[in-house]
């Protein structure tokens, strides 16, 4: 059975005629990556673009095999999809366990807008889960859910075991679940094989140490150019005393 894998090269995202997103490497495969970054700095965008609803503008992404199964798992709930109307009728081995696992009521789904928002992202992930996905995208799981959620959820996605991107603020979901780290910001990508902890501090070394190169960078031109002035001071006044010695013989 073939390997999935999620692969960008050079990939850029453009919305609403915006660059969001630039020369993109990135390969992703089993296991969870969390994908961090400022609001704006193109998370979601690069989840819609790996569902195939958001075509690059320029470069490479591809999912491999073709036939994988993408399940995209939206920050909003509003309404039950396919998989969830499945996973609520299904009476199968597999359905009842998730149902189970996420503390599911089979009878939910006639009364969906009362749900709770944590009770509908419950639906939402056991749905995916069931469905046996090979990449999971995940976008705010754990956004305005209560603790008994959290943790409902936590232990679920962990038995994951395909691709998973995880879009979130919640620091300890991310340290829970995610080995690797997909860093964005300045609409560029900086993929770190490291928690996300340890490639913050990677990330802070290395723009520490650029800004020291960039500072002794320019201490070493502000002495070259200060040598430059000297001499041509030195040229000046070389000058100057040659045309008075001519005219002092003259």
């Amino acid at each position: 059975m073939q390997r999935t894998t999620i692969t960008l090269r050079g990939v850029r995202l453009v919305r609403a005629e915006t660059v969001v997103l630039d020369e993109v490497d990135a390969t992703f495969e089993r296991g969870f990556t969390a994908v961090v970054g400022e609001s704006g700095a193109g998370k979601t965008t690069l989840l819609e673009a790996i569902t195939g609803t958001l075509a690059p503008a320029r470069g490479a992404l591809r999912v491999e095999p073709d036939d994988a199964l993408v399940v995209l798992c939206a920050q909003r709930v509003d309404e039950p999809d396919a998989r969830v109307l499945e996973l609520a009728r299904a009476h199968d081995r597999s359905a009842r366990r998730w149902r189970a696992r996420l503390s599911l009521d089979d009878d939910a789904l006639g009364r969906w807008p009362t749900l709770s928002p944590g009770e509908r992202k419950r639906w939402q992930v056991a749905a995916a889960l069931a469905a046996r996905a090979d990449v999971l995208l995940l976008d705010e799981p754990t956004n305005h859910v209560d603790a008994e959620t959290r943790a409902l959820l936590v232990g679920a996605l962990a038995r994951f075991g395909g691709v998973a991107l995880l879009v979130s603020h919640d620091r300890a979901l991310i340290d829970a679940l995610a080995t690797r780290t997909l860093w964005l910001e300045e609409r560029r990508a900086v993929e770190l094989e490291l928690p996300y902890a340890e490639a913050r501090e990677a990330l802070r070394l290395r723009r520490a140490s650029a800004i020291d190169a960039h500072q002794r960078a320019r201490r070493r031109l502000e002495r070259v150019e200060g040598r430059l002035a000297a001499a041509r001071e030195r040229t000046r006044h070389a000058d100057r005393d040659k045309k008075s010695g001519r005219r002092m013989k003259s």
